[in-house]
């Protein structure tokens, strides 16, 4: 899966790693710039700056299916989800970062966020889902994500 800016997401198959072949695309994006995959392969969160969090099933890779699009504020440019699978962080430029719960892939709800001091770009999580590190035009941001908030 490749977040490819106007581009959308393209689903390749690199099975044949001197011959990579794209398998399909959803062009339906205007600035994809990341993307996270669930656990089980079924969904991919993508990152799109001018659209917010898009969620699009790729059960059958040959036909990609948006189930989801959440606008947001500011230019969402990194996504990352859970190790349990149930929220996305976006890092979402000047808003900072929005929490979202995912339980449900085709409606996802925005239930935290935190306004940093600059601008988010990329976003992590720990291994025991307590903290997501965030790469900010101020610095590096470590959260705690145990409880959602709102700032």
């Amino acid at each position: 899966f490749v977040a490819d800016n106007n581009g959308g997401l393209q689903i390749v198959d690199v099975s044949n790693t001197s011959s990579p072949s794209l398998v399909s695309s959803l062009t339906a994006f205007t600035a994809a710039y990341d993307i996270d995959v669930s656990q089980d392969g079924k969904y991919v969160y993508v990152a799109d700056q001018t659209s917010g969090l898009v969620v699009v099933n790729v059960e059958n890779l040959s036909n990609p299916i948006s189930l989801a699009t959440i606008g947001t504020a500011g230019f969402s440019s990194g996504v990352t989800l859970s190790n349990s699978g149930n929220k996305a962080y976006v890092a979402d430029f000047n808003s900072g970062v929005l929490i979202f719960d995912v339980t449900d892939p085709g409606v996802p709800v925005q239930i935290g966020s935190y306004d940093t001091n600059g601008s988010s770009y990329k976003i992590d999580v720990s291994d025991d889902d307590h903290n997501i590190y965030v790469a900010d035009g101020a610095g590096l941001r470590v959260l705690d994500v145990r409880t959602p908030w709102v700032s």
